[in-house]
């Protein structure tokens, strides 16, 4: 196993993980114990909400570094689990990391929320929190409202490529 090709695979999980709405000391301990399993020694990450830096050591290979830049965010909690499950069956000792990548791929092109459904959590969520906040039921009909013209906006946007990272 070459120790590049082991930590890509760790950082493609870690990105993933990151993009889906994971938080950031999620990431930094599961790409520690994905690396762990392989055989590093000793496995160095620094993770922020837009960059992922790891270096690995291990007696056999000396040391190697990484760095991913992270952009945008997709957060998708089914694709984390999956993600989480990978990562579980990695440090098991189930996977290589060809069979690992193999993995990894299908679970990228897996499908993602639907709009429809994106719009159904965007109007939840504003109305619960109205709700929560101490608004009345019409409050909360128009925080729906104005949670579906956000997700509306945000696609729009999205599409123009103007906030992106």
């Amino acid at each position: 196993m070459q120790p590049e090709q082991l930590l890509t695979c760790a950082l493609d999980i870690g990105e993933m993980m990151l993009i889906s709405g994971a938080e950031i000391g999620r990431v930094e301990n599961t790409v520690q114990r994905i690396c762990a399993a392989y055989g590093c020694l000793r496995t160095d990450v620094f993770t922020i909400t837009s960059s992922i830096m790891v270096t690995i050591y291990a007696h056999h290979f000396g040391s190697v570094s990484q760095n991913r830049r992270i952009k945008g965010m997709q957060y998708d909690l089914n694709r984390l689990e999956q993600l989480n499950q990978l990562s579980r069956r990695i440090c098991s000792g189930d996977l290589n990391v060809e069979e690992t990548k193999a993995e990894l791929k299908a679970i990228r092109k897996g499908p993602g929320y639907s709009f429809r459904t994106q719009l159904v959590a965007y109007a939840l969520v504003s109305a619960s929190f109205s709700v929560f906040f101490g608004g009345s039921w019409r409050d909360a009909v128009a925080s729906g409202l104005v949670g579906v013209l956000l997700k509306c906006l945000d696609r729009m946007i999205g599409k123009t490529g103007a906030n992106a990272l």
